[in-house]
């Protein structure tokens, strides 16, 4: 799947479950980047491009305000 830089996508990194970041293309680097600040980036050289499946963007959330 094509995604942009600084989209919000489901990937799955080999061995891993599935999670929602922010995926950047950087230098030949893929950095998946997760908004809560206590999560550090997940950075994929080019070379190890397979160990990732880009499942889906994100192209909404819905939030309830109570």
């Amino acid at each position: 799947e094509d995604v942009e830089n600084g989209e919000v996508v489901v990937a799955r990194l080999e061995g891993e479950e599935a999670s929602i970041k922010r995926l950047y293309k950087q230098h030949g680097k893929i950095i998946l980047h997760a908004e809560n600040p206590t999560i550090p980036d997940t950075i994929i050289l080019s070379k190890d491009r397979k160990q990732i499946k880009i499942l889906g963007k994100v192209l909404f959330t819905k939030f309830e305000v109570r």
